[in-house]
């Protein structure tokens, strides 16, 4: 897309977010973040959610946490995976 100068949106990012989780790599899913970041686009809900779910799925509740402050308008999908994530964990008293 960039080689055709084509930039992403929140929709490509969103989507793409998803793969690196498909693929279980962490590192993949962090760079897309930074480049979700450097274009401004980490915090829209449907970004931030995808990052949410990233750090749910592949790391631990502390980068969860972490990804869901950052989020400005969190929707139900986003409380859903923060909520997934304490349970993932076994901290159901504090979810």
């Amino acid at each position: 897309m960039l080689h055709l100068y084509i930039r992403p949106n929140e929709y490509t990012f969103g989507t793409v977010l998803p793969s690196s989780i498909v693929l279980k790599d962490l590192h993949l899913g962090k760079q897309i973040q930074s480049y979700a970041k450097k274009v401004g686009l980490d915090s829209n809900v449907f970004v931030a959610s995808a990052i949410l779910d990233l750090y749910v799925k592949l790391s631990n509740i502390n980068d969860a946490l972490i990804a869901f402050q950052d989020i400005k308008e969190p929707n139900v999908f986003s409380y859903a995976m923060l909520l997934h994530a304490y349970t993932k964990e076994g901290r159901l008293a504090e979810a």
